[in-house]
């Protein structure tokens, strides 16, 4: 009876060992990506979906954009990126993203854009700046950095 569970306990430990290392799970197989961030931002998002396959993100060497951060009035709603909404996620006010499931132009008090991030919806920041209620506020223009501020 030993040896007859030897060649099925090989069989096991060598199915094992053969599917590590040709997986991304192994140093010797190759490089598998879990997570690509924000580099493809659905378009065609369905009304009333529950999950849109975008979710927040850490931006590195990002002292400039956390700067930014700061300058949103705590009482603000404001509209971003998800790589920055990721940085707002503790406010009261509500932190509007591109491309919630639902999402319509949202007339907030705040807007902050970095335009070396994904997710920015042009043609949703053309809507909204060309409706005449926003200025801009503050802008890092090296980093494409824009903070706007709704008129009141």
């Amino acid at each position: 009876m030993i040896r007859a569970m030897n060649p099925l306990g090989l069989m096991i430990l060598l199915t094992v060992l053969l599917s590590t290392f040709s997986s991304g799970l192994s140093p010797l197989g190759p490089s598998i990506h879990f997570s690509l961030g924000d580099n493809s931002v659905p378009t065609d998002i369905q009304p009333g979906a529950y999950l849109h396959g975008i979710w927040p993100t850490p931006v590195k060497d990002n002292s400039v954009l956390d700067w930014f951060v700061t300058q949103v009035p705590p009482n603000y709603s404001i509209l971003t990126q998800n790589q920055i909404g990721s940085k707002l996620g503790e406010r009261s006010e509500p932190v509007y993203v591109f491309y919630q499931p639902n999402y319509v132009n949202t007339y907030t008090d705040a807007i902050l854009i970095d335009t070396n991030l994904d997710g920015l919806c042009v043609a949703c920041m053309t809507t909204l700046l060309s409706s005449g209620n926003y200025r801009l506020h503050l802008s890092y223009d090296e980093g494409g950095i824009f903070l706007y501020y709704r008129i009141r």
